[in-house]
């Protein structure tokens, strides 16, 4: 009798073992790392770009080489702010630290380390195995920290400003060819860019001016892509990211186009491409993202972690998150309406 009621209660229990062991297998998987195919990494920046002169044109006008060339090999996020400060040095310091800081916009260093810090004290490569190459000379400031276990430390091979000195700006073009030689000879594993003209000729408040230096911008991009495309030491390896530090004032708001720094949405809505075999092809994606997912995603790609950082890694842009929801990446976006936000 006893030995009948044991089989009638294990029979009974069955199911609700099942069950849980169902859950606790569901919970390993929720957890499991994310495994990454590229090795490399690569982040440029446009600085100073608004998504409506971007990709939230809905011709793509300005930049014909994301729309017909790149895009169909990546995906856009069609939803990504800026939500720390929105003048050049702190956006791109949140872009390099994963951390939005109140920095001064001149020769503050960020108060966390870097990406490129932390990318040399994990590998134990050597500084020309990360590159930082910025038009502007101030931006210097990104191969380092005030944090004073990590100031001084790791410092990555720079070319910042003019002749590389960290004196002056550097013309775009000057840039892109410094790229490209630096990945040609170095083949580094992770390189920060930037690329001024679109914010400079924002400033300067002759809206053709600015437009041209985008439309500029985009056709240097696409000639740094195509070296990571057919390069054998990056081809199907290498993680691309082109986004924008920050964007500029809406229509409307304070002196339009030509400034930025406030909380408006053209401030604060800007451009994400990424590509590379992690990604989505031919996507557009509307799941919301900002800043600081870029250089966390990067670190998880190089193989290291940045503590504490409340950036959170891009899956909405893998493949198997966007199947579904595929779409031709060419297809227009509308605009957002200006004026500012809450």
């Amino acid at each position: 009798m006893k030995t009948a009621m044991k089989r009638m209660w294990g029979l009974a229990l069955l199911p609700v073992c099942l069950l849980l062991a169902w859950q606790l297998d569901v919970s390993a998987a929720d957890t499991a790392p994310l495994e990454w195919k590229a090795s490399n990494v690569v982040i440029v920046v446009m600085d100073g770009a608004r998504w409506v002169d971007t990709w939230g044109d809905p011709k793509h006008e300005n930049v014909p080489v994301l729309a017909s060339n790149m895009a169909p090999r990546g995906v856009i996020a069609a939803k990504m702010r800026n939500r720390g400060m929105t003048v050049t040095n702190p956006s791109h310091a949140a872009l390099v630290t994963g951390f939005y800081e109140s920095i001064d916009n001149s020769s503050e260093l960020p108060g966390h380390p870097t990406l490129l810090q932390r990318f040399l004290a994990a590998s134990g490569l050597p500084r020309e195995k990360a590159w930082l190459v910025t038009a502007k000379d101030k931006l210097k400031i990104l191969a380092n920290c005030k944090d004073p276990e990590w100031k001084g430390k790791f410092q990555t091979a720079t070319y910042c400003g003019k002749n590389g000195a960290g004196m002056e700006y550097e013309e775009d073009p000057v840039i892109a060819a410094k790229v490209i030689a630096v990945l040609t000879n170095d083949h580094p594993r992770l390189v920060v860019v930037n690329f001024r003209s679109s914010d400079s000729a924002g400033h300067s408040g002759k809206r053709d001016a600015y437009l041209a230096a985008i439309h500029l911008i985009d056709s240097l991009v696409g000639n740094i892509f195509s070296v990571l495309e057919t390069d054998p030491f990056y081809k199907d390896r290498t993680a691309f990211f082109l986004t924008n530090d920050h964007g500029r004032h809406s229509d409307g708001v304070a002196d339009g186009f030509q400034g930025h720094g406030c909380d408006c949405d053209g401030c604060r809505r800007i451009l994400l491409f990424a590509a590379g075999p992690d990604f989505a092809r031919g996507a557009v994606v509307a799941e919301p993202v900002e800043t600081i997912d870029v250089p966390v995603t990067a670190a998880a790609i190089l193989g290291f972690t940045i503590p504490d950082s409340k950036g959170k890694l891009l899956t909405c842009l893998r493949p198997e998150f966007v199947e579904n929801i595929k779409t031709n990446a060419a297809t227009p976006v509308a605009p957002p309406s200006g004026g500012p936000k809450p």
